[in-house]
């Protein structure tokens, strides 16, 4: 792991500016092993989350949320590796497409509700079943009986 964190952008350019070929296939090794690392970190916050649904331990939901925060981590760093280098909306599967960068809100997303579960759980405890009935309604759009 420490080797990868070496390979950065800076250190996959030094030197091999001569050598096109070489040079992006460095970046695209340095791509995979964060790629690896994003997956690694992704499983282990999917294992943490399932032992927080299944015991109910606040501290496997807070390792959850390290573990996607640290998954973003290394997200990030192939954005910045990729950026003006690879294609900017590359085919990534069959109805996929973009650059990583592009893929950022879900990211934010998937840290956004492990804080909203994290928030829930210390102030309320866990809970086993719910009711979403939706955003509160304006106060325009209330119905009193004089509006007709």
């Amino acid at each position: 792991m420490t080797r990868l964190k070496e390979l950065d952008r800076t250190s996959v350019n030094a030197g091999l500016q001569e050598n096109n070929e070489w040079r992006l296939s460095l970046l695209d090794f340095a791509v995979l092993g964060n790629l690896a690392f994003f997956h690694a970190h992704k499983l282990r916050a999917a294992v943490n989350l399932g032992f927080y649904y299944r015991t109910w331990d606040l501290n496997s939901l807070l390792q959850a949320a390290e573990e996607v925060r640290e998954a973003s981590g290394y997200w990030r760093r192939i954005i910045s590796l990729t950026k003006g280098v690879y294609y900017h909306w590359m085919v990534t599967g069959p109805v996929d497409s973009g650059h990583w960068e592009t893929k950022l809100p879900l990211l934010r997303e998937d840290e956004e509700r492990l804080r909203i579960l994290i928030r829930e759980a210390q102030t309320n405890g866990p809970f086993v079943l719910g009711f979403d009935f939706g955003a509160p309604r304006s106060t325009e759009d209330s119905f009193t009986p004089d509006s007709g």
